[in-house]
């Protein structure tokens, strides 16, 4: 699996390497527990981290359907595509009647270039009678994954995702993932804002944020949503490790001190990359 800055014209980095430094607030003792400190680790930006839990709330209770879509989901996007593969196959041999377990599998075979099958997996999935978030977000994914010139029907598929209920801050990230990885940084930033709003106490959006603007090349904005994640864990050693790589790239840390001429070279620029990523490169 490529990671996300193999295109940038930068070292490359490890977009969410793993790390065991990150322990969950609180000791999980049942299939519950376990899936929401997986959950937690997700939330701050560690996913690696985030997959042994998940798969011990699975062994705990098998019909804990949320925790299998974590499951693959996470597996998926660390780039485990053997494992899951059998998981996903596993999950929907089982649940035929879970319509997300098609969703995760449609994911899977995307990631791995099966596009036929994931489409009609996806279709399955993307059930009017019962919408789930989930499976329109995966949709979207799979279309950009597919050829990125069709990212306006994508997002079509990221906005129908969160008129479903339930859904959360949970698909702005998604979508704001799905995005950056499809290089289109400003309309991911854009979903990793709203993520932000919904849920300013998740690094995981924060980083999303960085990361949109690392890859856009505004060094001093990026390293603004570093040292945000940074304030909410000190110790963050993703946030910490994007700091110094982004350190020597900036364009002077010291303009800072003039923030309204800084947000407005942002804002400007922001702007017409956004406006031809939608109109088309």
């Amino acid at each position: 699996m490529t990671d996300r800055f193999d295109w940038l014209e930068l070292e490359k980095i490890k977009s969410n390497p793993p790390s065991g430094a990150y322990k969950p607030a609180q000791q999980p003792w049942d299939a519950a527990s376990f899936y929401r400190a997986g959950c937690e680790m997700r939330e701050h930006g560690y996913l690696h981290s985030a997959i042994p839990y998940f798969e011990k709330a699975v062994a705990l209770s098998d019909q804990h359907y949320d925790a299998w879509l974590a499951l693959i989901d996470a597996l998926v996007h660390t780039g485990n595509l053997d494992i899951a593969d059998m998981r996903s196959k596993e999950a929907l041999d089982n649940y035929r009647l879970v319509r997300p377990f098609y969703a995760a599998r449609a994911l899977l075979l995307a990631h791995k270039g099966q596009f036929d099958e994931a489409f009609s997996l996806s279709n399955v999935s993307c059930s009017k009678e019962e919408p789930h978030w989930y499976a329109f977000c995966v949709r979207g994914e799979i279309l950009l994954l597919k050829d990125v010139e069709q990212r306006l029907d994508a997002m079509i598929f990221f906005e129908a995702s969160l008129e479903c209920p339930g859904v959360d801050w949970q698909a702005y990230l998604m979508a704001g993932n799905a995005l950056l990885e499809a290089h289109l940084p400003a309309m991911a930033a854009g979903m990793f804002a709203e993520a932000a709003h919904l849920n300013p106490r998740a690094s995981a959006c924060w980083l999303g944020l960085g990361d949109s603007f690392l890859a856009l090349r505004l060094y001093d904005q990026a390293m603004f949503y570093y040292q945000r994640m940074t304030e909410l864990q000190p110790k963050h050693e993703i946030a910490i490790e994007r700091q110094k790589r982004c350190a020597p790239l900036g364009y002077g840390l010291m303009k800072v001190l003039v923030p309204r001429a800084l947000q407005g070279r942002w804002k400007s620029k922001f702007g017409a990359i956004l406006r031809k990523e939608r109109l088309g490169r």
